[in-house]
């Protein structure tokens, strides 16, 4: 016993081990935080979907108020990042139907139509996404080019065929592009 008390009192160093600190990792709790929407947009710019669609989920839960459809819109956008496409159909219907003037809503709704292979609902969505921007949004500009070229519908029109066109009056106000005489 003795032999083996100076064996390790010889192993032992001279200098004090330093004390070790456990490292944890810092654990985010989303249920904690004061802005679970802000929260959730944030860790959706992180990839970090599963808690993001945590935070927008106790958000909606709380009844916490943001621009109308803005929740709905972003449970339907992590929903479509985690591949549940029909939940994320569900909240962007929602979010068109609060708020039938955002592009983004429109837009992600014709994305999770598209990968449902819902070829017509995608086209509407999509349409109304670059008719909402007034042609200035390019995502809704290439989703629409991606559809109609999906749908086979893209016809080359030729300059002479541009010119021709003429916005044509049609009923109270409304203008149709079409041939023809301008009312």
């Amino acid at each position: 016993m003795l032999i083996l008390l100076a064996m390790l009192t010889a192993c032992t160093p001279q200098e004090p081990v330093p004390q070790m600190r456990s490292v944890m990792p810092t654990v985010y709790d989303v249920d904690q935080v004061d802005d679970p929407l802000a929260t959730g947009h944030l860790l959706m710019r992180a990839g970090q979907y599963e808690l993001a669609l945590r935070a927008f989920t106790r958000a909606y839960a709380s009844g916490q108020t943001g621009p109308s459809g803005q929740i709905e819109a972003a449970l339907g956008t992590v929903n479509a990042r985690l591949g549940r496409l029909r939940a994320a159909e569900r909240f962007l219907e929602i979010a068109v139907d609060k708020a039938p003037a955002s592009v983004e809503a429109w837009n992600n709704l014709g994305v999770v139509a598209l990968s449902m292979q819902d070829l017509a609902t995608a086209r509407n969505a999509f349409q109304t996404a670059f008719a909402l921007s007034s042609g200035s949004n390019e995502v809704a500009r290439a989703n629409l080019a991606r559809i109609e070229e999906l749908q086979g519908d893209v016809v080359p029109v030729s300059d002479d065929a541009q010119t021709d066109l003429t916005l044509v009056r049609h009923g109270s106000g409304r203008y149709l592009l079409g041939e023809g005489e301008a009312e």
